[in-house]
C-alpha cells in the first residue's frame, strides 16, 4: 500500500520539476527573442544612419568639389546633373570619319584568308566601318602636325593595325591620331583597343566585337555580332544593336539599345553612372536589376525564371532602368546633335562629372590614388610624369586646331 503511494508522490514531484524547467526553458526563449529584436532594431536603425551619412558625404563632396577647381580653371556654378545620353548626330558616323587635317599616312591591306583583325591606338579617334562601293580595305590615319606611326602585318589569320605617335603628345588635349578603318564582311573577331579617345563603329558584323577605351567615348549604331565593350571612364552608347551585348564601365553613362535579342545573357553594368538598357518587345527576359545607391526603374515585363534571355543591370551609384524599345518611335538613324547652350562646352560638363565620380569611387575603396590620379591626368589632357614634354619651340599634334575635327 505504501509502495504505490511513494511512488505516485513521486511522479508527482517529476511533474512538478519538468513544468518548472519548461518554464524556465519558455521565459529564457522569450528573453532571447526579446534580445534578438533589440540587436535588429539596433542593427536597421545603424544601417538607416550610415546611409544617411554617405548621402550627406556624399551631397557635400559634389559641393566642395563644385566651388573648387577642376579641369577647367575655377567655377562657381552648380554642379551640373549628368545629361542623358543621346544618339549621335550623323556627322560623327558620316563626313567627319576620315582625317582632313594635317598630315595623313595610309596604307592599303588584303582580307584574304584573316579571320581577325586587332587594331591598337595610344590616343585619339578610331573610326570602324565596312567599305563603300568602290573602296578596297585599308587605314588611313592623320594628325596635326606629325604623322603617325602606322604598322601593319600579318601573323597567320590575324592582321595587326598600330597606330602612334611621338611619346611626350599623347596627353595633350585634343591629342591623338585620327584614324579610318575599312574593312570587308567576313570576319570572325575584331577587337580595338585605345588608350584615351572615341571608338566609333557602324554597320559591322562580324561574330565578335571587342572594344576598350582607357577613358573617352564608344558609340556605336547598327552592329550585328556578340559585342564586348569596357570603359575605364567615360561614356558608352550603343544602338541599334543585333546579338547579344556585354558592356562595362567604370564611370560614366551607360546605354544599350537591343533592336534584335538572342538566346544567352545581357550585361550592362557601371561602377559610377547611369545605365539603360532598351529591349524589343515582346520577348521572355530574365531580369535583374540592381542600383546599391539610385534608383530602379523596371519598364519591361519580367520573364519566367527559366527564360532563355537574361538581362542584368548594374550600377554602384545611379540609376539602373530597362524598358521597351518602340520599332516605331525608335529613330532609323541617329538624330542631328542638339545646337549646344551658352557658357561652358558640353565636353567641359561632361568631364567635371566625370572627374567626381572618380574621387567618388576614389573615396569607396574601389580603385587607387595613383589609378585615380591617371583617370583625371588622361581626362585632363595632362602628360603623366613619366611622359616627356615636347623641347621649347615644337608645337605638338594636338595645339593644331583642325587635328581632331
Amino acid at each position: 500500500m505504501t509502495d504505490w503511494r511513494d511512488d505516485l508522490d513521486r511522479a508527482r514531484e517529476e511533474a512538478r520539476k519538468a513544468r518548472e524547467e519548461a518554464e524556465r526553458l519558455r521565459r529564457e526563449a522569450d528573453r532571447m527573442r526579446e534580445t534578438a529584436r533589440a540587436e535588429a532594431t539596433r542593427l536597421r536603425n545603424e544601417a538607416r544612419e550610415m546611409e544617411r551619412r554617405l548621402r550627406r558625404e556624399a551631397r557635400d563632396k559634389a559641393r566642395e568639389f563644385s566651388r573648387g577647381f577642376g579641369a577647367h580653371g575655377p567655377r562657381h556654378q552648380p554642379f551640373p546633373s549628368t545629361p542623358p545620353i543621346r544618339p549621335p548626330g550623323p556627322a560623327q558616323f558620316g563626313a567627319a570619319e576620315e582625317p582632313t587635317d594635317g598630315i595623313r599616312t595610309q596604307q592599303s591591306f588584303s582580307l584574304d584568308g584573316i579571320e581577325e583583325v586587332k587594331i591598337d591606338q595610344t590616343a585619339g579617334k578610331v573610326t570602324l566601318r565596312f567599305c563603300k562601293e568602290g573602296e578596297t580595305p585599308g587605314v588611313i590615319s592623320g594628325s596635326g602636325k606629325t604623322a603617325p606611326t602606322l604598322e601593319v602585318h600579318r601573323e597567320g589569320s590575324r592582321l595587326n593595325i598600330r597606330v602612334s605617335l611621338s611619346v611626350g603628345w599623347l596627353f595633350r588635349r585634343k591629342q591623338g591620331a585620327v584614324t579610318l578603318v575599312r574593312l570587308a564582311p567576313g570576319l570572325a573577331d575584331l577587337k580595338v583597343n585605345l588608350g584615351y579617345g572615341t571608338i566609333q563603329a557602324r554597320d559591322i558584323a562580324c561574330h565578335c566585337l571587342r572594344l576598350d577605351v582607357g577613358a573617352g567615348d564608344i558609340q556605336t549604331y547598327s552592329t550585328h555580332c556578340s559585342l564586348d565593350a569596357r570603359m575605364g571612364a567615360g561614356k558608352i552608347a550603343i544602338y541599334d544593336h543585333h546579338g547579344l551585348a556585354t558592356c562595362d564601365t567604370g564611370t560614366g553613362d551607360l546605354l544599350i539599345d537591343i533592336a534584335e535579342v538572342a538566346d544567352g545573357d545581357y550585361r550592362a553594368n557601371a561602377g559610377i553612372g547611369r545605365v539603360e538598357m532598351r529591349l524589343p518587345a515582346g520577348h521572355q527576359v530574365r531580369l535583374n536589376v540592381n542600383s546599391g545607391m539610385g534608383r530602379k526603374k523596371i519598364e519591361y515585363p519580367a520573364g519566367p525564371p527559366d527564360a532563355r534571355i537574361h538581362a542584368t543591370i548594374s550600377t554602384g551609384v545611379g540609376e539602373a532602368s530597362v524598358r521597351s524599345r518602340q520599332p516605331g518611335q525608335e529613330p532609323a538613324t541617329p538624330p542631328p546633335p542638339r545646337a549646344a547652350r551658352p557658357g561652358r562646352p558640353t565636353t567641359a560638363r561632361r568631364h567635371e562629372a566625370e572627374e567626381l565620380r572618380i574621387l567618388q569611387m576614389l573615396e569607396q575603396g574601389k580603385i587607387s590614388s595613383q589609378e585615380a590620379a591617371d583617370l583625371i591626368a588622361a581626362l585632363q589632357g595632362v602628360a603623366p610624369l613619366e611622359e616627356e614634354e615636347p623641347l621649347d619651340g615644337q608645337t605638338a599634334p594636338g595645339d593644331d586646331p583642325g587635328a581632331f575635327a
